[in-house]
């Protein structure tokens, strides 16, 4: 049984922090090539990434939303049906 949604994303913060808060108490396993200000600010680079993914998330779904024509016929045909209804009942559209 794999992990729920909410355990995941729990795991690789809990992760995450503990790699930053590491690396920000002993700096000297930074390599050379990264910067200081890289590691001192990874959360705000990962909050702004996470960001981006939940936009590009809801985009990508709204552009690939299936759509149910069985279920637009079945509308067309109840508002038809309320029409005549409403007509038989004496309101004018």
């Amino acid at each position: 049984m794999g992990l729920l949604r909410y355990q995941l994303f729990l795991s690789h913060t809990v992760t995450f922090i503990a790699i930053w808060y590491t690396l920000l108490q002993n700096p000297d396993v930074i390599p050379d090539g990264i910067p200081d200000a890289v590691v001192r600010y990874a959360p705000l680079w990962a909050i702004v990434i996470l960001g981006c993914y939940a936009v590009t998330s809801i985009g990508y779904s709204m552009m690939t939303f299936a759509d149910c024509p069985e279920a637009a016929k079945e509308i067309e045909t109840q508002v038809k049906e309320a029409k005549i209804e409403l007509l038989k009942r004496g309101v004018e559209l």
